[in-house]
């Protein structure tokens, strides 16, 4: 069947290897593919020596040789090689157990290439932020998997150990007790934002009074950071859903039509408008057909709001947002501001004094401002 499909072509990369553990792949799709298995067999046969030309194993030696010299002016190597991801993960990839659970597939690897060392250690430098590896602008060959358009920032929240700050136990019985500790958090929250998800990993502090452990993200610990550390952290954090702190500021104006229905939809929209962009870049959708392909993988479905209910998980950050801010809203409603202060006087409140203080006083004087509250009220004499 092949040698027909070679006779009829007059290509001879459709000719099968015939020898080893690939002898059903064509001499063409073995030279094109991008899988890690067949890439270092390409580079075992070209570098062998001593093969005899007229046998199976020299004519793809041959075969492969030319096909290497005729794309080597192509263009660079370094921007046209994409980043081979595995289908499932490996158990070589230093990423903590639990995180394989709730860290997407498609960032095992750069991720555990960027925080971890090889031996499972954190690397002594850490940051905040960190972004996936850029796409390339030109592909030689489609990718082996949709899972590199899909990466997702990662924020890693470790304020014990970036800070070396000093946190207190919060429960009873504790008072002054400081936390050390424990490693990283066994999950890996996703947070929703604008246009698209990242997901945040933190430490476990752990008191060594009562041995209670408690992520870093806990807002009893937050609370305890000053006020420019704690600007820091970038969302607001329910039981279920966690959004993004930009998300939960449009939530503050209670006007009318500002509702958590109306924020799921424009999520929604944001989040579609973004994903349709993704797979319609990919280039792997575009060549379904082509002979180098290889089987067609369909991308990821698009996934917003999680286990819960998007609006009511928008109610429940809110209030969380709220009750964080509690100390505030309350100053705020138990004192009065302005910038016009007006002065008046009148005899007219001192007719509603009753009791003991009936008759005390012959003349009030208010302050007040622009909204028409009362800054001050002076009786005299």
């Amino acid at each position: 069947m092949a040698n027909e499909r070679v006779h009829q072509s007059g290509d001879v990369g459709f000719t099968l290897v015939g020898l080893g553990k690939f002898r059903a792949l064509s001499w063409k799709g073995l030279s094109t593919s991008s899988k890690t298995k067949h890439v270092s067999y390409c580079e075992y046969i070209r570098k062998k020596e001593a093969v005899e030309r007229t046998s199976r194993m020299g004519k793809l030696q041959s075969y492969l040789r030319e096909s290497t010299s005729g794309n080597a002016s192509v263009a660079d190597p370094d921007l046209i090689m994409p980043l081979v991801i595995p289908e499932s993960p490996a158990t070589k990839v230093p990423l903590r157990k639990e995180w394989f659970k709730t860290l997407p597939p498609e960032d095992h690897i750069w991720l555990s290439k960027s925080i971890f060392q090889e031996s499972g250690k954190l690397k002594s430098q850490l940051q905040m932020w960190y972004h996936p590896p850029q796409i390339p602008l030109v592909f030689s060959q489609p990718p082996a998997s949709p899972n590199l358009f899909f990466h997702h920032r990662f924020f890693l929240w470790m304020p014990y150990r970036m800070w070396n700050a000093r946190f207190l136990c919060s429960q009873p019985g504790c008072e002054g007790q400081q936390l050390n500790s424990y490693g990283l958090y066994r999950t890996v929250r996703r947070i929703i934002d604008r246009v698209d998800d990242y997901y945040m990993g933190t430490e476990y502090l752990e008191c060594g009074k009562c041995h209670k452990k408690s992520p870093a993200w806990n807002q009893a610990i937050l609370r305890q950071l000053d006020p420019a550390q704690r600007l820091m952290f970038p969302a607001v954090l329910s039981y279920k859903l966690a959004l993004d702190s930009s998300i939960v500021d449009e939530m503050r104006d209670r006007a009318l039509g500002n509702t958590p229905t109306m924020l799921q939809r424009k999520l929604q929209e944001a989040h579609y408008k973004k994903y349709v962009a993704t797979v319609i870049r990919s280039p792997w959708v575009n060549l379904p057909h082509s002979s180098s392909a290889g089987p067609f993988q369909q991308p990821r479905p698009l996934h917003l709001t999680g286990p819960c209910r998007p609006h009511t998980g928008c109610w429940t950050c809110t209030f969380s947002d709220v009750h964080s801010r509690l100390h505030e809203l309350k100053a705020k409603v138990t004192s009065t501001f302005g910038t016009i202060l007006k002065r008046d006087s009148t005899k007219r409140v001192l007719k509603k004094l009753a009791g003991d203080a009936a008759g005390t006083a012959a003349w009030s004087t208010n302050v007040g401002n622009e909204h028409g509250q009362v800054s001050c009220l002076d009786f005299s004499h």
